[in-house]
């Protein structure tokens, strides 16, 4: 069988293009779940039925990559490659986590792959882990539950006195959105949940 020969430059570039694929559809495969009808029953994240890199790939990135090199019989060996991929290993993450939920409401609360049940919570309090003198955009701010939280406002603020282990609260907004407000300033901004 005659098969074309692809210059190491291509080869790398395909490899990396295919990378990104596999890690980008990993992420979005483990947003993928199947609402619980029982607390006994468990939940996995949705395997992908059928894969094709062809779909997952504009024309001139599949171009660009070299994979139009590739046979029939190769594309879907990389296809199915590309499915156990998701199946195995983008599953773990957001099985675990969905996982806690069960148990803990609060362990997906503002990620983007929320448990239904943390979905209902609208508001919840937790301190913040150190001392708090401010925050402008971009500042994370770890809670005493492990949640990380980032300042997306552009607008800073300085809290004085500085506080240690400040409460505050954490409320669903409009649109998706979240506000944290420190309790003993009543000072609030918008976040997003990182971690």
């Amino acid at each position: 069988m005659y098969r074309r020969q692809m210059c190491p430059a291509s080869v790398a570039a395909g490899m990396a293009v295919l990378v990104l694929v596999m890690n980008l559809t990993a992420c979005a495969a483990g947003t993928h779940h199947e609402a619980s009808e029982s607390s006994a029953q468990t939940h996995e994240a949705a395997a992908p039925e059928s894969i094709d890199v062809r779909d997952l790939l504009s024309a001139r990135e599949f171009s660009e990559a070299g994979l139009e090199a590739l046979d029939d019989e190769e594309l879907e060996a990389l296809n199915q490659a590309l499915a156990r991929h998701l199946s195995d290993s983008a599953g773990d993450e957001a099985h675990a986590a969905w996982e806690a939920s069960e148990e803990d409401p609060l362990a997906t609360f503002g990620l983007e792959n929320e448990h239904p049940r943390a979905a209902e919570i609208s508001s919840f309090s937790a301190r913040i882990k150190g001392r708090l003198d401010g925050w402008e955009r971009g500042t994370r701010l770890e809670l005493d539950n492990g949640q990380v939280w980032e300042v997306v406002a552009d607008r800073s603020t300085r809290i004085s006195p500085a506080l240690d282990d400040a409460e505050v609260t954490i409320r669903r907004g409009f649109m998706g959105g979240f506000r944290l407000r420190v309790d003993a300033h009543n000072r609030s901004t918008q976040v997003r949940r990182v971690e």
